[in-house]
């Protein structure tokens, strides 16, 4: 299986690295990703990008590619997780310097956190801004940082008896 996974839909290009991602996947991920954003972009309408990249350890290359697809021509409200602070910040400062950073939102969470993902969606699919405990300025391409979600441990009920 390959590091990464792309689809192409309605709405726009939803991209996945996962863990076993390699510096060797990274040249077949950016032509796999600039040719799923040529595929929606070619529908005449804003498409979104929805990027997942909190299980990979991005190269400046990497950056650089998808920076490329976020301030593409037809690319609209867009989100990127990651899990490494320093990376979004890179990002964050490239796309506020491309004057692209009002349509992006980038996400930093720990783990497979559903609120953050949610939260991505939310923006991409319906324009609400994403919240981690306030609101931020709709331009202001703040990087939200979501606490990793904390897991409750249910008592266990023993298991029904079968009706007589």
């Amino acid at each position: 299986m390959k590091g990464f996974s792309i689809a192409a839909n309605d709405w726009g290009v939803h991209a996945i690295l996962y863990k076993g991602f390699t510096e060797a996947d990274s040249a077949a991920w950016l032509a796999a990703l600039r040719e799923a954003v040529g595929m929606v972009g070619k529908a005449g309408r804003a498409s979104s990008l929805f990027a997942d990249l909190r299980d990979a350890t991005l190269s400046s290359a990497s950056l650089d590619g998808l920076f490329a697809q976020l301030t593409r021509m037809g690319i609209g409200r867009s989100a990127v997780l990651l899990s490494d602070p320093a990376t979004a910040k890179r990002l964050r400062a490239a796309l506020d310097t491309a004057n692209a950073g009002h349509a992006v939102r980038v996400l930093v969470t720990d783990g497979r956190d559903r609120v953050s993902i949610a939260a991505a969606y939310s923006w991409i699919l319906n324009g609400t801004e994403p919240r981690a405990g306030r609101v931020p300025d709709a331009l202001s391409g703040e990087i939200l940082t979501f606490p990793a979600p904390v897991r409750d441990s249910f008592a266990t009920q023993p298991p029904m008896r079968a009706a007589s």
